[in-house]
């Protein structure tokens, strides 16, 4: 196994990192200390900063020199990092109930004018016109709990809550086209290009949906423990469990390809760009706990059984809270003795 060291940035002491964001240029950091931090992604240079009044920050999205905040009353704030300015904000719900924004993602294609979709604590989601700086479709119906995940597939956004619902969207209307209601937690969910749809529950299994109706077409046993991951790539599904593995499964008949055990215990966060995924996860320590004896940060490609990759943290309490790659560059936030850092290593998996 590779190593490499990571250069440690080190924040307020009793701060956390909270959020990322990244992006071929930058990479957007959120601390629980109302902050939000902007780095360049090649270098780890400090490019802006600013500080939200209203409270934490959960969602952070960047879309060429534009970092889009969403802030606790559910409202949106963006900003020009090279000129260091704010140039649009767009005002939350007039009552705002549970709205605190968790979820941000920029629509693809739409720098002129910005558009993105969040999705609150009370499981509502919204589309802006973040250039009108208004709220242009509200898509009700859904959730009734936290929306961990949202994509766009075409002219469709499709949602995915804790509770085990799954909803798909028109994006431009905000009307419901269909909603699945499961049983069981969902820790999981991915849309494609590839008319795939899956979503990975606290059991360990994988349900293949159709994107048109929603129905279940497949459904297999994944992983041992929790499915906390899921990604598509080319005609793979990619996946990944607190039991440690990471799986890649054909995403026509969802047979096993390749798997391999990044850490004894649990994955904790993950980051997939192109083939590589990036986890960081722990060796020891409580299972139930993110620290670690052996905590650190571990890359993979997907494409082939390689080798793997990691720079390792260090320590006896070390968190790996967050991690985000792109073009082989990754960052990570982390907990170390109880002092929180986050990190940038530039090009360390560089193929």
């Amino acid at each position: 196994m590779e190593s490499s060291s990571l250069t440690l940035l080190p924040c307020e002491e009793g701060t956390c990192a909270v959020s990322f964001a990244i992006s071929e240029d930058y990479t957007a950091v959120t601390l629980d200390d109302r902050s939000v931090h902007v780095l360049s992604s090649v270098d780890g240079n400090h490019r802006y900063s600013i500080t939200d009044p209203r409270g934490i920050v959960w969602g952070v999205a960047l879309a060429a020199d534009i970092v889009v905040t969403g802030s606790v009353d559910g409202s949106l704030s963006a900003h020009d990092i090279s000129k260091q300015s704010i140039i649009a904000t767009a005002p939350g719900p007039a009552n705002p109930r549970n709205e605190s924004i968790i979820t941000l993602v920029i629509i693809p294609d739409s720098s002129d004018p910005l558009k993105a979709v969040s999705a609150s604590l009370g499981g509502e989601l919204r589309y802006w016109d973040v250039g009108q700086q208004r709220c242009s479709a509200v898509f009700e119906g859904g959730h009734n709990s936290d929306v961990f995940r949202a994509c766009k597939l075409e002219d469709k956004l499709f949602s995915a809550s804790y509770e085990g619902s799954l909803c798909c969207w028109h994006l431009d209307t905000g009307d419901l086209v269909w909603r699945n209601q499961f049983s069981k937690q969902a820790y999981a969910f991915v849309a494609g290009d590839i008319d795939t749809v899956a979503v990975g529950f606290r059991d360990g299994e994988i349900k293949i949906l159709n994107p048109e109706k929603g129905e279940v077409l497949a459904s297999f046993a994944a992983h041992e423990k929790v499915v906390n991951g899921l990604r598509l790539y080319k005609d793979t599904l990619v996946s990944t469990g607190t039991d440690g593995w990471v799986k890649v499964w054909s995403a026509n008949d969802h047979k096993l390809l390749r798997q391999v055990k990044m850490f004894d215990k649990a994955i904790v966060s993950r980051s997939m760009h192109g083939p590589l995924i990036v986890a960081g996860g722990k060796n020891g320590g409580a299972e139930e706990n993110a620290c670690g004896l052996d905590a650190c940060v571990r890359a993979w490609s997907v494409d082939r059984n390689g080798s793997e990759k990691a720079f390792d943290m260090g320590g006896s309490t070390v968190v790996v809270w967050n991690v985000g790659s792109i073009d082989g560059r990754v960052v990570a936030s982390l907990q170390r003795r109880g002092k929180d850092h986050w990190g940038h290593e530039n090009n360390a998996f560089k193929e």
